[in-house]
């Protein structure tokens, strides 16, 4: 019997076009590129989109903040992404993937680490690896968790009727 494919969607034009259209939507539904509740005034804040695909939250963010915040983009492969030489000088991309070890030069860099629209190329049993990984990226200072990881909300309304997509991380 054949193995299941690591990643289900193609990774092509059509998919592409597809990440693309759900940012927009997602933008359009919630009104907001990232969660009101986050700081975003910090003149040399350090942002990544983990998961970034073609990189589109991050152009699209580079033109609502200051050039002065760093954005990078992590992602299993960057080849949806624009040539560098298409981007604005603060943005970058890396492969990285998510389910694997945190680079050690990662481990704490991020102030804000945005994730969303993962559920369909998790497993259940990646979850709790990916949580850990995505919660090691986020900038700690004097032993005080002071980043907020950005996560789209997913599912039903829960009982008190509020929706919670930004967290701060406490370690």
């Amino acid at each position: 019997m054949p193995s299941e494919p690591e990643y289900v969607f193609t990774r092509d034009y059509i998919d592409n076009n597809r990440i693309n259209l759900q940012h927009y939507q997602w933008v359009e539904l919630f009104g907001y590129h990232l969660h009101p509740v986050i700081p975003q005034s910090g003149e040399h804040l350090r942002i990544a989109d983990v998961a970034t695909g073609t990189g589109i939250w991050l152009t699209d963010m580079s033109a609502r903040v200051p050039a002065t915040i760093q954005l990078e983009g992590l992602d299993i492969s960057i080849d949806a992404t624009p040539p560098a030489e298409w981007l604005p000088h603060n943005i970058t991309f890396r492969i990285w993937d998510v389910k694997q070890a945190v680079p050690e030069d990662l481990v704490e860099k991020y102030d804000i680490v945005h994730i969303r629209l993962l559920a369909f190329v998790l497993r259940d049993d990646d979850i709790p690896v990916v949580l850990q990984n995505v919660t090691k990226l986020i900038s700690k200072f004097v032993g005080v968790a002071c980043g907020f990881l950005s996560a789209a909300p997913v599912g039903p309304t829960p009982p008190n009727g509020k929706q919670q997509p930004a967290s701060k991380v406490e370690n």
